[in-house]
């Protein structure tokens, strides 16, 4: 079944918002969610990257954008494009991220790929430059 275009406005507002407050407001991304939402990235939680790990529910996502924006400022995330097909739907963004401790700052691609039913996302798996991502938390270049 097809995502509504109600949805997909949705999802673009929400990423808007998520750009514009900095990581801030977040409330709209959780709003696509279902209860027991399933979020993973490739690091899933290995450090220097504690915050990634496989995220069960709209309350631990909730702690994952905490921890995220409490060690990380976004400095700028940029939606590139929204593909959509059947249940699924795949958001490229350019991000720039800046790592509170460290102060390095890096650029990076990313892609977050949502599975939908009944127009709230059941699924999401995030794919980020995690390398990147670990230097600038460990001040080291890679």
């Amino acid at each position: 079944m097809a995502i509504s275009k109600a949805t997909l406005a949705a999802i673009q507002q929400a990423y808007q918002v998520w750009a514009e407050t900095k990581g801030d407001d977040v409330s709209a991304l959780l709003d696509l969610m279902t209860d027991d939402v399933e979020v993973t990235t490739l690091p899933d939680g290995r450090e220097p990257l504690a915050f990634t790990k496989a995220c069960h529910g709209k309350a631990e996502m909730t702690q994952y954008f905490h921890a995220l924006i409490g060690d990380w400022s976004i400095v700028h995330a940029d939606m590139e494009d929204m593909i959509s097909e059947r249940n699924l739907v795949v958001v490229l963004l350019t991000t720039c991220w800046k790592n509170r401790r460290t102060d390095k700052e890096f650029t990076s691609p990313a892609a977050h790929v949502w599975r939908f039913r009944d127009e709230h996302a059941y699924q999401i798996r995030l794919f980020f430059d995690s390398a990147k991502w670990s230097a600038a938390a460990d001040g080291k270049s890679r």
